[in-house]
């Protein structure tokens, strides 16, 4: 009531505000006559892959100038084109987008020019992108998409596309009358431009930067656009065959697992299933049960290595921890290759047939925004990651074939990253090794064996390929500075290759006397970074690190390892097909998430994925349900007891939890994906939401689970929901509240 008196206007709350002159348009001459030396494009469509024939093009936006956008309905269902128009305006957007006198610029504008592409048959040269440019600028950023770029640099268009957010469902865009797209997707164009003026002002200020953007980040966002339209011809028959095959031998794999297994261990856990995915169970068996293998850890989970031994949790990691003991333990490889071929059936076999294959060809996306460092990177699939190694690696990559006419071509750099390295470093040993042709392999193999040279070639071949196998793990560890103790985890599971303690600490003090060019740019390079707070890459890409000016030594020291070497770990999310990291889920896919507004458990669809960096301080919950490691800000959504003992959902950060049993955090359930046969209706799948959201276990009356209610709304919903599926319940009123207990 005080901001209505003082001349808040609530309409802002309900309906759309435009941030500039926004029209619709049949006809696109007068933009071609115009020739506009830098034009702003953006899209509206249904669905998130191009390459679906089903997907439509909706809507395409131009703007030229700040506050003046336009927008053309392509194939929107109030005004779509017809074939003889749409013939007429393919011909515009030639003369439009071929003018080399036009820079044709947009946000994200590679995703927009893959539409346009595919649906109109004309290709844009893109010439200027504000999410690349945003990523020179600062790539510590932690969201890049356009709506927070807008309102961090943009403020006078801070909240265009708010009400339009919050209000319609953009899976349904075909949906939605063109009245009100028109100012969210010409505000989508407007903004991209103003946001490129930003940007590319800023980044050209640092001209080895702008040098970056021109020789690397736009000839490699048009030539990845090439190779996104063409796609992967896969064989869809080798798909099959080989999906039966690997099922086979997992299910084989399994049995022979299992069978190893304690009964004791297996009575535990087989309430909550005998499935090898599950950490608690994987941990009895190796680590934790009396009757179990009861092996030593080595390595342990992020939230815990750093705490007394006591309170350390072992790691379970088939990559980073089971490798230390496949010589005593052979469970554990046979356990390293089972997770190994099952993430391969599920990730790259089935997912491949149901979500990415079209026409017979798969369509990867590859970034150069994603990283911190610049690196590239690629979903829907990763056309980066395909398994090179293993028993099935060989006829899995026969699954992709050249198109007709052409041969598959594999190649790959020569010890790219020592060579930059090398002369980064101006270090002489190493550049006379590479000048003259030499192996530097073979050089560091003399370090590991600790033979002269005439001693090392008197070995036999296969002991000298060993020697220089092992180098390779040397050189491309102690090259950005690692110590001797994480070099042994590195050499072990990256390499297969281990070092005793003293191997280890020798072979680094006798690399960096070979090497003593990279002792100094080691050593410049932090004091560099301590001065500026950032490094220059050798492509002139620039990387920040403001965490080396931290108070925490510990934290100063990460800061100046990134210096040389910048690292990225994995994060774990909620799909409605189960736990996946971030390498494996897709723009589109389903997430779950909580509304505590309402205490409902929804599934949304991913709009955007963003990586970032974070260097500071962080906080470690450790107990028997959960480890986890957060910063002092991260937020958890947790049953509150506020003074009158009501419980509420709401937020508190991690600083602001208190244990003293007030604040409950919420937890995501274990569980598996139902199978396609496995049918469920509407009212169980309504009682299954009101158990996650609202249901906690009672021990108290035997195993049950009970779910509370205030709210009148939602006493009569359950009430009415219970009678319909006929199950017993307790009822009981209390203080307002009311409770239903279920026998599980």
């Amino acid at each position: 009531r005080a901001l209505i008196e003082n001349g808040f206007d609530q309409a802002m709350l309900t309906s759309q505000t435009s941030y500039g002159d926004y029209q619709l348009v049949d006809d696109l001459q007068f933009l071609v006559d115009m020739k506009p030396a830098v034009i702003s494009v953006d899209t509206e469509t249904e669905g998130l892959r191009w390459a679906d024939a089903k997907a439509r093009l909706l809507t395409i936006q131009f703007c030229v100038e700040h506050g003046q956008a336009y927008m053309l309905s392509w194939d929107h269902p109030d005004r779509p084109l017809t074939t003889r128009a749409k013939k007429r305006i393919r011909n515009q957007l030639r003369q439009l987008f071929c003018n080399p006198e036009t820079s044709v610029i947009g946000h994200n504008l590679k995703y927009d020019a893959m539409w346009i592409w595919k649906k109109t048959g004309v290709r844009i040269s893109i010439r200027g992108d504000t999410l690349n440019l945003a990523a020179l600028y600062d790539e510590n950023m932690l969201n890049k998409d356009l709506s927070n770029l807008t309102k961090q640099f943009i403020p006078e268009m801070a909240g265009y596309d708010d009400w339009f957010n919050a209000n319609v469902d953009k899976s349904k865009m075909a949906e939605e009358p063109l009245e009100n797209i028109l100012p969210y997707g010409c505000g989508d164009a407007d903004a991209a431009l103003r946001l490129f003026d930003y940007f590319e002002e800023r980044v050209y200020e640092d001209s080895m930067l702008a040098n970056y953007y021109e020789t690397v980040t736009i000839p490699g966002l048009n030539m990845f656009m090439s190779m996104e339209y063409r796609g992967q011809p896969v064989d869809p028959t080798k798909l099959d065959e080989l999906e039966e095959e690997v099922k086979t031998y997992v299910s084989g794999i399994y049995d022979e697992l299992i069978r190893q297994v304690p009964r004791s261990i297996l009575r535990k856990h087989v309430d909550k299933g005998l499935k090898f995915s599950r950490a608690d169970f994987v941990r009895d068996i190796l680590f934790s049960h009396p009757d179990g293998f009861r092996l030593r850890p080595r390595v342990f989970t992020k939230g815990t290595k750093g705490l007394s031994d006591n309170l350390k949790v072992p790691s379970v990691s088939s990559k980073d921890h089971l490798p230390f003991f496949f010589e005593e333990c052979p469970f554990t490889e046979t356990l390293a290759e089972y997770v190994k071929l099952e993430r391969l059936l599920g990730t790259n076999i089935q997912n491949f047939r149901n979500k990415y294959i079209f026409e017979g060809h798969i369509y990867p996306t590859y970034q150069m925004h994603v990283t911190v460092t610049g690196r590239t990177s690629s979903q829907d699939p990763n056309g980066q990651n395909f398994p090179k190694r293993g028993r099935f690696a060989k006829v899995y990559r026969s699954i992709f074939l050249p198109p007709p006419g052409w041969i598959m071509l594999e190649a790959d750099l020569s010890q790219a990253e020592l060579r930059i390295a090398a002369d980064m470093a101006v270090e002489s040993y190493m550049l006379r090794i590479y000048n003259q042709g030499g192996d530097i392999h073979r050089a560091t193999a003399l370090i590991v064996s600790g033979l002269s040279e005439q001693q090392f070639f008197g070995l036999s071949k296969d002991e000298q390929d060993l020697y220089r196998f092992k180098a390779k793990a040397v050189n491309f560890g102690f090259i950005y500075g690692m110590g001797w103790r994480k070099f042994i985890i590195y050499a072990k599971t990256q390499y297969g290759v281990e070092f005793t303690d003293n191997e280890a600490e020798r072979i680094r003090n006798e690399f960096f006397r070979r090497y003593p060019g990279l002792v100094r740019w080691h050593k410049k390079t932090r004091q560099f970074a301590r001065e500026n707070g950032y490094v220059r890459s050798y492509s002139g890409r620039v990387r920040h690190l403001p965490m080396i000016y931290s108070h925490e030594e510990y934290i100063q020291q990460e800061a100046e390892r990134q210096a040389i070497n910048c690292l990225s770990d994995d994060t774990e999310i909620l799909t409605v097909n189960g736990w996946k990291t971030v390498d494996q889920i897709s723009v589109g896919d389903l997430a779950y998430s909580v509304d505590p507004t309402t205490g409902l458990l929804e599934s949304c669809t991913i709009d955007a994925i963003n990586q970032g960096v974070y260097s500071g301080a962080s906080l470690c919950f450790e107990n028997d349900a959960i480890s986890a490691i957060a910063t002092p800000n991260h937020r958890w959504l947790i049953d509150h007891k506020s003074n009158g003992n009501e419980i509420v959902a709401k937020f508190k950060t991690s600083e602001q939890l208190k244990f003293t049993g007030s604040d409950k955090i919420w937890l995501s359930a274990n569980g598996e994906v139902c199978r396609d046969e496995t049918i469920w209706t509407d009212d169980e799948v309504r009682l299954i939401g009101w158990v996650l959201t609202d249901g906690h276990y009672k021990n108290n009356y035997g195993r049950q689970v009970g779910v509370s209610q205030s709210k009148l709304q939602n006493i009569v919903e359950i009430s009415d929901l219970f009678g319909r599926l006929g199950r017993h319940s307790h009822y009981v009123s209390m203080r307002g509240q009311h409770f239903w207990n279920i026998s599980t």
